[in-house]
């Protein structure tokens, strides 16, 4: 399956991963300055649902506009910014 994004409706996907992550997935314990901290959480069902927000945002970022560059994630909250090929 194809799905044709603009630039825009890309950065806002990206950016409504991080925010789901963050406010709907994460514990409250595991959240620091808009960063989620290691696993994010300490049921084992949301720590995969995290993972694979991670996953899918790590897929999302090389093909976001040259206007707006990648959000670079702190290696510190537990997930880096090696580049993944999305496909």
């Amino acid at each position: 399956m194809l799905v044709d994004l603009s630039p825009g409706e890309l950065d806002l996907l990206v950016e409504a991963l991080d925010s789901h992550e963050y406010w709907q997935l994460s514990d409250s314990n595991y959240r620091n300055n808009g960063y989620v901290l290691g696993d994010g959480a300490d049921d084992e069902e949301t720590v995969q649902e995290i993972a694979a927000c991670r996953e899918l945002h790590e897929r999302l970022d090389p093909l976001r506009s040259a206007g707006n560059p990648p959000v670079e994630r702190d290696d510190t909250a537990g997930h880096g910014t090696a580049p993944i090929d999305p496909w």
